[in-house]
């Protein structure tokens, strides 16, 4: 999700149009020798079809400098966005709402079994706690370069960022799996 948010953004006037940039400031000159009250009815009246280079002359300054509210500011913000990725927000409001169901249903399934364990929220959560924090990577340097003991894979491999800033140093495995939870004994030993 955080990858398709990053690909909306508003496209930029083009720096080098000195005629489009100067016609664009008599725009929003324009707008600001309204009084507010007839600037926002304006607005309010030709949102929907407002002309392209009105929108852009109010969009690439600031609210204040552009003489609209910042609320007006940003509903042609989110409209522009709109038009231009549209299908990449449809995405994300679909992967938002697929998030907020699974954490409901986690939610409603961990109360259940409390529930079904007959005890109290915080004993259940005590326990809860070592199994839900996730696994602690293994880490080990070797020379100047850090490595994650793949036990899975059986390998040695690059760390992702998480795994460098959560993970630890760890002498064997004994340490490891204690910090883990696991058994005392590697797998297949």
């Amino acid at each position: 999700m955080a990858d398709k948010r990053s690909q909306i953004k508003l496209e930029a006037p083009d720096k080098s149009d000195l005629a489009g940039a100067l016609r664009r400031a008599e725009l929003r000159d324009f707008l600001r020798s309204k009084p507010q009250a007839e600037r926002d009815q304006y607005l309010r009246e030709n949102a929907d079809r407002l002309d392209p280079q009105m929108a852009l002359a109010m969009l690439e300054m600031p609210a204040e400098v552009s003489g609209i509210s910042p609320l007006q500011h940003s509903a042609l913000v989110d409209k522009a966005l709109e038009a231009t990725h549209g299908e990449t927000i449809s995405e994300i409001k679909q992967l938002e709402r697929a998030i907020s169901l699974a954490e409901a249903a986690v939610d409603l399934g961990r109360t259940e079994i409390i529930k079904e364990s007959e005890s109290s929220v915080d004993d259940f959560n005590a326990i809860a706690s070592a199994y839900e924090k996730g696994e602690i990577a293994w880490l080990r340097k070797s020379a100047s370069e850090v490595h994650v003991v793949d036990l899975q894979r059986g390998v040695g491999r690059v760390p992702t960022p998480e795994e460098l800033e959560t993970g630890e140093y760890f002498s064997n495995y004994a340490e490891y799996a204690e910090a883990n939870g696991l058994p005392p004994q590697p797998p297949g030993a």
